[in-house]
């Protein structure tokens, strides 16, 4: 900036003042419009503060050119991000130009009034067409009635033409009872199997429909159609005891239907097509059996998988334990029962790999290094991912931190955990939850148990 102030005043070429005047002036400008005061008058007082600041500046170049070193860096560091970055001077009232300052307030204020006018013209504008907006809104409302009132009179004379159509046949003018016998007996038994159609729904809430109330307008009196007799409903009442085979066809039904994802209404369409199916209600029977053994819910987060409680599942395996095991065994005389948690990775079908969380009772003794001796207590459908699988594993981390002893009955136990398995990342995964247990946790390895 000084070295262009410089170059203008080698141009200017004023004869009055010394050169150094000439430039400190052009230099006072350019700071003050940079800064956003353009009408300042650089009289003596100003040039005199520009000067001694230029001098500082010099002095302290040079002192640091003679110190040598990293001195020169550490001046224009302090120039540039450091204390002396900035500089603050004074510029008095009396040292403005007021008329320059008059004749752009004027410039403001006229350019004020034109954006007020050009604000009122856009109201105009805006009402104009918040007024046109209305007229179309009500144009298209009378246009909507007439249209309705048009369809109305087409579906009167459409349904007054139906009426008066010739069907197959008795003429449709003969009322019910005018009817011979024989056709009245064929109508009510059409008249039962389309109602056995349309209220085929109740059987997903396990209802069954088995009379309907209809209204005669000729005779004024209410008929009963019977859909199901009573001993029809007895045997296929919901009360029938099932053999073994039934089950076995019942659980290989509901395999496929979840394996292949058929919806319940799907199903029940199919019974009521093949007869020989086993009815949905026994579907839905069996799998609400099913799922009254066990306590599922979902894993934490964002995350696929499902879980138990490992209290309950504990509190389970550790009576049978003690039911199994003589008096004198080792963990009913020190009151500590050892509980391995282990995490390994299962293929269950193509490209379908899970994570399987079991824990064994050490206890146990031969029985904790067979198949019978792991208890499932989570499967998660995730990659081997340390995030997603400390995500999915928060549960069950918390209830290892939290579950120190365990009680069955009278009998209190204290709770020895050991982490190992195939995967190394669950185990991490529940160290890193339980890394301020007290007893500690200790990590084994699989062939050490």
């Amino acid at each position: 900036m000084y070295k262009s102030a410089e170059e203008e005043a080698n141009e200017m070429d004023e004869e009055d003042l010394p050169k150094v005047d000439s430039v400190v002036k052009i230099l006072i400008g350019k700071v003050c419009q940079k800064c956003n005061v353009p009408s300042v008058i650089a009289n003596s007082r100003l040039v005199q503060v520009f000067k001694t600041k230029i001098w500082r500046l010099h002095q302290a170049l040079a002192k640091a050119k003679t110190q040598g070193g990293n001195g020169l860096k550490k001046l224009f560091s302090q120039w540039t991000n450091g204390k002396y970055s900035s500089w603050k001077f004074k510029i008095y009232y009396n040292e403005l130009d007021c008329v320059r300052l008059q004749n752009e307030n004027s410039e403001l204020k006229g350019q004020k009034r034109k954006l007020e006018d050009d604000l009122k013209e856009e109201r105009c504008k805006k009402a104009k067409i918040e007024q046109k907006l209305q007229e179309a809104k009500a144009q298209n409302k009378e246009i909507t009635g007439k249209f309705k009132q048009k369809f109305k009179r087409l579906v009167q004379k459409l349904m007054k033409l139906q009426k008066e159509q010739k069907a197959r046949g008795p003429a449709k003018k003969k009322t019910f009872s005018d009817y011979s016998k024989r056709h009245q007996s064929r109508v009510r038994k059409q008249m039962v199997t389309d109602c056995e159609t349309s209220l085929s729904f109740f059987g997903l809430h396990s209802f069954v429909a088995t009379k309907i109330e209809i209204f005669n307008e000729n005779t004024l009196e209410y008929e009963t159609l019977t859909l199901v007799d009573e001993e029809n409903i007895e045997t296929s009442s919901q009360t029938e005891e099932l053999t073994d085979g039934d089950i076995d066809e019942i659980n290989l039904l509901l395999y496929n239907k979840e394996r292949f994802n058929v919806s319940n209404e799907a199903y029940h369409e199919l019974t009521m097509i093949c007869k020989d199916l086993p009815r949905s209600w026994k579907i839905q029977d069996r799998i609400r059996e099913i799922n009254t053994k066990w306590n599922f819910f979902p894993t934490p987060g964002d995350t696929n998988g499902v879980q138990q409680s490992i209290k309950e599942r504990l509190e389970i395996r550790l009576q049978n334990l003690i039911n199994n095991t003589p008096s004198n065994a080792a963990f009913k005389l020190d009151h500590k029962i050892r509980v391995k948690l282990s995490g390994d990775g299962t293929n269950i079908g193509k490209r379908l790999h899970v994570i399987n969380i079991t824990f064994t009772m050490l206890d146990e003794g031969g029985k904790a290094m067979s198949a019978d001796g792991n208890h499932l207590i989570a499967v998660i459908k995730e990659s081997e991912n340390y995030d997603k699988l400390e995500q999915s594993l928060a549960d069950i981390g918390k209830d290892m931190g939290s579950l120190q002893e365990i009680s069955v009955g009278r009998l209190h136990f204290e709770i020895e955990w050991f982490l190992g398995g195939g995967l190394e990342i669950p185990c991490l995964c529940l160290w890193s939850w339980c890394s301020n247990c007290n007893p500690p946790l200790h990590l084994v390895q699989m062939s050490t148990i």
